[in-house]
């Protein structure tokens, strides 16, 4: 108990500049899923164990905000997937009108991309629009 308890509050101090949310978070997962798996059919180690990794002690302030980091690459993920793919359509000589419709996406969203997009004619570089999107915060 005292071993893990000193693991995360040694997290806890870590710099985020020096490891990521992301990368305490996957500790922690890891930490919990190694001593379930040694204590498999030792009950009691169990039940510590998810007291300390499920209770109070996991419950901090980084751990928190690193499942909503967590959250907001998947939801970053999702639009870079989208910009690409617009951006193929793009290439192949599609309209607004086409792409909205193949992608089953909002028109108005998908012409803003198209607006950004345009800037990268003809080869419409997928990398370079998500950078001018990311920085225009159109998306």
């Amino acid at each position: 108990e005292e071993l893990y308890v000193d693991v995360l509050e040694r997290l806890r101090m870590v710099e985020e500049s020096d490891l990521s949310l992301r990368s305490k978070g996957v500790i922690i997962k890891q930490m919990e899923s190694v001593t379930r798996r040694l204590a498999a059919n030792k009950e009691n180690i169990r039940k510590k164990v998810g007291d300390i990794m499920g209770g109070q002690v996991i419950k901090m302030e980084w751990l928190e905000r690193f499942d909503a980091a967590m959250a907001g690459s998947r939801e970053e993920g999702e639009e870079n997937r989208l910009i690409r793919q617009v951006c193929r359509k793009l290439r192949k000589g599609k309209d607004v009108e086409q792409i909205a419709d193949e992608l089953e996406e909002d028109e108005i969203r998908i012409k803003a991309i198209c607006d950004v997009a345009e800037a990268f004619f003809p080869d419409y570089d997928e990398e370079k629009v998500i950078a001018a999107i990311r920085q225009n915060a159109l998306v």
